[in-house]
């Protein structure tokens, strides 16, 4: 039997892809740079190599996804009829969770529209 609903985290949530892809957990990724680099998405991200850098002293700056990549993979449920269970990254430790909640309460209002017509 299918999912009545589908969980959708984010890359905080520290889930491999592979275990993603097994719980059947879709994941936003957020992204990174270390020092001075290029900003690295999330889906992109080497955590060896990562946790490498921050051992040997680099610094990482975090961001929090963005309302565009929320808004696709919600609209892409929302199309379907399926349900979405957001699971955010402590909103004390970033806006991901906001960002979230904030691309939901889009989506359902353009649902709520679409079905008033």
């Amino acid at each position: 039997m299918a999912n009545e609903y589908v969980i959708v985290t984010d890359s905080g949530s520290d889930l491999s892809k592979e275990m993603a892809a097994e719980l059947g957990v879709r994941i936003v990724p957020l992204s990174y740079k270390l020092d001075d680099g290029e900003p690295v998405a999330g889906d992109n991200a080497d955590l060896k190599e990562f946790y490498s850098a921050l051992r040997s002293g680099s610094t990482a700056v975090t961001s929090a996804a963005n309302l565009d990549d929320f808004s696709k993979v919600f609209e892409e449920y929302a199309k379907n009829s399926v349900d979405v269970l957001y699971i955010g990254f402590s909103s004390g430790l970033s806006s991901t969770a906001s960002t979230g909640r904030l691309a939901a309460s889009e989506k359902l209002a353009e649902i709520k529209n679409f079905l008033a017509e």
